[in-house]
């Protein structure tokens, strides 16, 4: 009787820490997908980035001085002349 009670108990042992180990795998696999969303995420806002940096890193370097930008009218004035 206690043999078989205790058979009983290994088997609903066993059965529990079969579910934990389930739960387990399904927290890892939950946190696995949603690494995957943030990598996803922050590569767009990467690329984001590094489109508004250059802008910005021209407008940091010349400001509104477009007299300064010698090199620039010089490449707009060759592009007017080629048009015509």
């Amino acid at each position: 009787m206690i043999e078989a009670k205790e058979k009983e108990l290994f088997a609903v042992s066993d059965y529990i820490q079969f579910n934990f180990d389930r739960l387990d795998d399904l927290k890892e696999n939950v946190g696995n997908k949603i690494d995957l969303e943030q990598h996803k995420i922050f590569k767009r806002l990467s690329v984001v980035s590094v489109c508004i940096s250059l802008p910005t890193f021209i407008a940091g370097l010349f400001g509104m001085n477009f007299q300064h930008m010698q090199d620039f009218l010089i490449y707009i004035s060759k592009r007017k002349n080629s048009c015509k």
